[in-house]
């Protein structure tokens, strides 16, 4: 995987840092419940998939960072941002 660095993106300083955790972030709790994090590009079968995810650029493979918009719920599938699964609920990010 290519690294963007944060020379190229100034605006992003320490970014590659939050996507390096996100990838140690595997799993979600839910109400003691654990579900696997869905990794880029596959959580989003059957679209034409960017390179980079256009939220937090994270590859394909790679998990998002945490708070983006473009992550699935795993536990339902749908936007994880705001899902009530996650909102409803008592949850944990989990290595």
């Amino acid at each position: 995987m290519t690294k963007t660095t944060d020379k190229e993106l100034p605006w992003a300083e320490g970014w590659n840092d939050r996507i390096a955790e996100a990838q140690t972030l595997t799993h979600v709790e839910v109400d003691g419940q654990t579900y696997p994090r869905s990794a880029y590009g596959p959580d989003h079968p059957g679209l034409d998939v960017r390179p980079r995810c256009r939220d937090c650029n994270a590859e394909i493979g790679q998990l998002h960072v945490i708070g983006c918009m473009v992550e699935r719920c795993a536990v339902c599938g749908r936007q994880a941002f705001g899902c009530p699964c996650l909102t409803n609920s008592t949850v944990h990010v989990a290595q």
